[in-house]
């Protein structure tokens, strides 16, 4: 397991793993927000960094959305919607760049957009679910760690569990139906689903781990002198253990991989 799937941030690269990159990844000048049609119109909409793409199709209550990798090839998006046999390229030529997301999701996924362009390397880095890294570890701090003082405020993980909340209900969402896209009901109702465990977590690490007073927690306060894995794993337990019966569904559903340690 990974720590990206114990502050539940780093969810896009469970909702990723597996995939296999053949192309390369999406330059910086292409990354962003595109559109098929004119900004803010019914049309296909992509949130896109250098490794995933947010595809967004309709308006209001008839939007659905996807999350899947995103490659580059030929001045082109590469975009594996169910694998490489249903595989989406979108000439970049072809689509018209925006400065924000369609109003009707735009307020779903603020927090999502805020942290979307440092995603990539937390799919790149902690790809692999069974295996926790120093890189890893480093990119998912410094993505939580906003005002980069070396610890994690309370205020740092309420926003990171808010974005995570989106990727928690998107992969619940997803995993019961056949094809990537949902509906943006289903996600809005799963994402309220998922956002309860926030406050409980954010109240939980600071109290449990805070060992210097502070009102905030450090990553070594976290790890405890413990291996990354085995940090992840008796925090989640922990977590799970002492949560209300509804959040501890939440948290085992959001995290596959859990399996407690023998």
């Amino acid at each position: 397991m990974k720590l990206s799937a114990f502050l539940l941030i780093g969810l896009a690269a469970l909702v990723l793993s597996g995939s296999q990159s053949t192309a390369d990844p999406v330059p910086d000048r292409a990354t962003g927000i595109w559109s098929t049609t004119a900004c803010g119109k019914d049309g296909l909409t992509l949130l896109v960094n250098t490794r995933i793409a947010l595809l967004i199709e309709g308006q209001g209550l008839e939007t659905r959305v996807a999350v899947v990798p995103a490659e580059w090839a030929d001045g082109s998006f590469i975009l594996r919607v169910k694998g490489k046999e249903r595989e989406r390229t979108l000439p970049l030529d072809d689509l018209k760049h925006c400065d924000a997301l369609p109003g009707s999701i735009s307020l779903l996924l603020a927090e999502v957009v805020a942290v979307f362009g440092e995603l990539d390397d937390v799919v790149a880095l902690c790809r692999d679910v069974d295996v926790v890294t120093a890189r890893c570890v480093s990119v998912v701090v410094d993505l939580i760690d906003l005002t980069k003082d070396g610890v994690f405020s309370r205020a740092e993980l309420r926003q990171a569990m808010r974005a995570a909340s989106f990727f928690i209900a998107y992969r619940a969402v997803a995993a019961q139906q056949p094809g990537p896209f949902v509906s943006l009901n289903k996600l809005y109702v799963a994402q309220l689903a998922a956002s309860v465990t926030g406050p409980f977590v954010v109240t939980h690490l600071v109290d449990s781990y805070d060992a210097d007073g502070d009102d905030a927690v450090s990553p070594e306060e976290l790890l405890q002198g413990r291996s990354a894995e085995q940090a992840v794993q008796n925090i989640l337990m922990d977590l799970v253990a002492k949560a209300p019966p509804a959040i501890g569904s939440v948290l085992l559903k959001a995290v596959p991989a859990f399996r407690p340690l023998p």
